[in-house]
Parts: structure tokens; C-alpha cells; sequence
């Protein structure tokens, strides 16, 4: 069995490497992994912090490989949402790019947050990433490669620990 780890480290191989790849798997592999590659879109409405009536709504590539969202620049500044810094961001042919990102309220789903968005060149897909999705509580099944809603967000941390009793340790251990 592909792990989900191995699929997204296939997903993101540079395409000129992803053929040679392919071609080097026996077929049945090389079908399974390409049927695995199954694309996810969500309808997405970005509006900025200051809750103006402005926004933007489309379709979005889910990506889970991604951090922050990604979204053309122009139709960033159309929708009222301004560039508040720079950062470095790895894009999917491995190159480093620095580009402007902005916060932005991100609804789907039903559900609201707020995050960051790159802002890119004209011609980009848009890409809902990860940050945006764990915030609302939503995740990918890669079995059927829907969105699906978590029972409860994980919270997990130190403090909530040292509340619980101690465990008794195993007998012969004590």
C-alpha cells in the first residue's frame, strides 16, 4: 500500500521527472499512482480583514501540500485585500520565489478563518492550503479525495496533559 506521504512526494516531482517516473513503474503501478493524483476543488470567498463588502469567489485547488493560499496578485487587489509583507515559498517545480502575501478572510464550507495568501502571478491557479483547511476543521479523506469535516479539532497540548491522573505503571515495572 502508497502511503499519503509517498502520493504527495509523487504529486509534487518536478513533471519533466513525474514521466520518466511513470515510465519506469510496471503499468499497474503506474496507473495506481496516476488514479491517486485525484484532483480536489472547493468553492472559496476571500474578502479582506476590514470586513468590506468587496471579495473574490471561485473555485480553489485544494492543496495539501501547500501552507498558506496562493492566489493571483490582481484579483488579490481587486477583492481589497492588500500586500502586509514578503515571504520565500517553494512552488511545485522547486524553484524559490519571494512574493507578497496579505491576510484574508477565508470562507468554505460553511466555515470562516483568517489567513494568509501569497500573492501571485496572473496566470495562477488559485490554492487553498493547508493552514486554511486544519483552521476550520476540515480535512482531505484520500480514500474518496472529498473535504470532509473533523468530529473535533485536534488540541493537543502540554497543559492538558498534567491535568489528566497518572497512569499506573505495568506490573514488573514498578
Amino acid at each position: 500500500m502508497i502511503a499519503s506521504g509517498d502520493i504527495r512526494w509523487f504529486r509534487f516531482v518536478r513533471p519533466e521527472k513525474r514521466v520518466g517516473l511513470e515510465r519506469s513503474l510496471p503499468t499497474s503501478c503506474a496507473t495506481l499512482v496516476a488514479g491517486l493524483m485525484g484532483l480536489t476543488y472547493v468553492t472559496v470567498r476571500l474578502r479582506p480583514l476590514a470586513g468590506s463588502k468587496r471579495g473574490l469567489e471561485e473555485s480553489f485547488l485544494v492543496d495539501t501540500g501547500a501552507i498558506d493560499c496562493f492566489v493571483a496578485g490582481e484579483k488579490l487587489r481587486k477583492a481589497g485585500i492588500k500586500p502586509e509583507g514578503r515571504d520565500a515559498y517553494e512552488l511545485a517545480d522547486g524553484t524559490t520565489v519571494e512574493l507578497p502575501y496579505g491576510f484574508a478572510r477565508v470562507t468554505f464550507m460553511g466555515s470562516e478563518t483568517v489567513s494568509k495568501v501569497a500573492f501571485g502571478p496572473s496566470d495562477t491557479e488559485s490554492i487553498l492550503g493547508v493552514a486554511a483547511l486544519e483552521s476550520t476543521g476540515i480535512g482531505v479523506d484520500p480514500v474518496t479525495k472529498t473535504l470532509k469535516r473533523m468530529a473535533a479539532k485536534p488540541l493537543k497540548g502540554a497543559r492538558f496533559r498534567r491535568r489528566l491522573p497518572r497512569r499506573a505503571p505495568p506490573r514488573g515495572q514498578e
